[in-house]
């Protein structure tokens, strides 16, 4: 073969090979099985050394991982119903052939989804429904954290629904230090829990500030707090010189356009 065609056909090559989405060595996918009233046993993770697993785990969950969005839900749309059943849980194994980052492992599970569960997706602009994260007309009632700050206790009271949250809330899995503040979009994330729409920070309030806030919420329609603690809403802006504000706001969404449960395997 002349050496120009050799070349040519080599080029050829490494562009097919690199237009190959990066994927698993060896995966395994496995229905889980779910015992109504047992403990359930779940793990969830991407390791260095390229070995991923998702044991006892809806889709949801990995979905919103594989595209780094697990504390953006609301920018995850079309979803089936049967992703959130509890006969749609899955063990997933998977391991890389040489040491991966988290980014690479997310796009090899994009691909693990592809070929066992036929995902397809799309992204597009959408107008949202949100709860906008604002300073009150009073202004802020937070003191803002200092690193002069001499205080060992941490700057972050939490209480909901009567109880404590957590001994160090903010710290991070290596940090057993208590945090010495939180910033807004920390706490925009926290506040999320048990709300119909997604808050974001929109304060424009920078750094970290000291926070003690008490309120109830309700993790389900009917179900009360179980304490004398005002909502959320009211909560904010007596405590901390904050509020909630409905509106509409543009996103980048990630559209579900097809999804199937996987053959076994």
């Amino acid at each position: 073969m002349p050496v120009r065609h050799l070349l040519a056909a080599c080029s050829l090559a490494a562009a097919l090979a690199s237009a190959q989405p990066p994927s698993f060595e060896v995966a395994s996918v496995k229905p889980h099985k779910y015992v109504p009233g047992e403990r359930r046993v779940v793990e969830f993770g991407c390791a260095p050394n390229g070995r991923f697993v998702s044991l006892g785990q809806g889709l949801r969950t990995s979905l919103l991982w594989t595209f780094d969005i697990r504390n953006k839900p609301h920018l995850l749309a079309g979803l089936p119903s049967w992703v959130d059943t509890t006969d749609a849980l899955f063990d997933i194994e998977a391991k890389a052939a040489t040491n991966v980052s988290e980014q690479q492992c997310r796009e090899m599970y994009q691909t693990l989804l592809a070929d066992r569960f036929h995902l397809v997706y799309h992204r597009e602009q959408r107008e949202i429904p949100v709860y906008a994260l604002v300073v009150a007309k009073s202004g802020p009632k937070m003191p803002q954290a200092s690193d002069s700050d001499p205080s060992p206790e941490s700057g972050v009271k939490l209480t909901v629904n009567g109880s404590r949250v957590g001994a160090a809330p903010g710290a991070s899995a290596q940090d057993t230090k208590p945090p010495k503040g939180w910033t807004m979009e920390t706490l925009a994330t926290f506040i999320n829990l048990g709300q119909d729409k997604p808050i974001l920070d929109r304060t424009a309030l920078a750094g970290l500030y000291k926070i003690t806030l008490s309120y109830g919420v309700s993790f389900a329609p009917g179900v009360p707090t179980g304490t004398d603690d005002p909502e959320l809403s009211t909560a904010l802006q007596e405590q901390l010189g904050l509020k909630l504000e409905e509106r509409k706001e543009p996103f980048s969404v990630i559209v579900i356009d097809h999804l199937e449960r996987p053959d076994a395997n």
